[in-house]
């Protein structure tokens, strides 16, 4: 079981935990299990640090999306990077948001949620 959220009482986090769903995510095989996983930990996230709880939910349902639409069928090591590429992207916008103001955590979020509508047909 992951340390993520476990070793944190409610309402208290460390900046340093979300770093390192992110670090974890970027070192792993870019499969869908290792999408699966980022959508865990960044559920875990919204319980030890519910302030930020739509960051870590956006990621986590982007993370979702990817491996629901990838699931069972095979793909190219180009896809899964540029998949996991996006996300790393979005995790970063988030990341340098994290402990900013709320409009500035709003803003963050807009941007990637329209630049995924928008953009994205990756999945």
């Amino acid at each position: 079981m992951s340390a993520v959220g476990a070793s944190l009482p409610k309402g208290i986090y460390s900046p340093m935990e979300f770093r390192d769903v992110v670090a974890r995510f970027a070192a792993r095989e870019p499969g869908t299990h290792s999408f699966k996983e980022l959508q865990r930990e960044c559920l875990r996230m919204i319980t030890a640090d519910p302030t930020n709880a739509a960051l870590y939910f956006v990621l986590a349902e982007l993370a979702r999306a990817y491996w629901q639409r990838y699931d069972d069928e095979p793909v190219t090591v180009a896809l899964a990077d540029d998949g996991r590429q996006i996300l790393l992207d979005y995790a970063s916008r988030l990341l340098g948001a994290l402990d900013r103001e709320t409009e500035l955590k709003l803003s963050a979020l807009n941007s990637i949620v329209l630049e995924y509508q928008n953009a994205n047909t990756l999945f």
